[in-house]
């Protein structure tokens, strides 16, 4: 389990992040310093959490994890957007699961890492 303290500076993608256990997450994770960047397929809830979150702090792109280039073109927008570095990746999915993968870890930002 990560620690919450230990989210300053890092960005969180999330899927299903407009709404109900993906909106809670994206809210704690934002709240504890980490940049959230949102996926899902409802737009409209998806681009108001963004709002509500703030600019700074959260995006949103349209996501359906059924389909591979648009879960590629979410890491990588996610990556242009907080000019961070794929180190890893935590991707929290429909219902709040944690699923980690080899090729997707947390991302960092670049002076974070070593």
């Amino acid at each position: 389990m990560t620690n919450l303290s230990t989210l300053e500076g890092k960005v969180a993608l999330i899927t299903g992040g407009a709404s109900v256990i993906g909106e809670c997450a994206a809210e704690v994770i934002a709240g504890h310093g980490a940049k959230v960047a949102g996926s899902d397929i409802q737009d409209e809830l998806g681009h108001s959490l963004a709002k509500a979150l703030g600019p700074s702090s959260s995006s949103y792109v349209h996501c359906a994890v059924t389909d591979e280039a648009q879960v590629r073109n979410a890491v990588s927008t996610a990556v242009r957007t907080y000019e961070a570095h794929v180190s890893g990746l935590n991707l929290f999915k429909d219902g709040g699961f944690t699923i980690q993968s080899p090729s997707f870890r947390m991302f960092q930002h670049p002076e974070e890492s070593s």
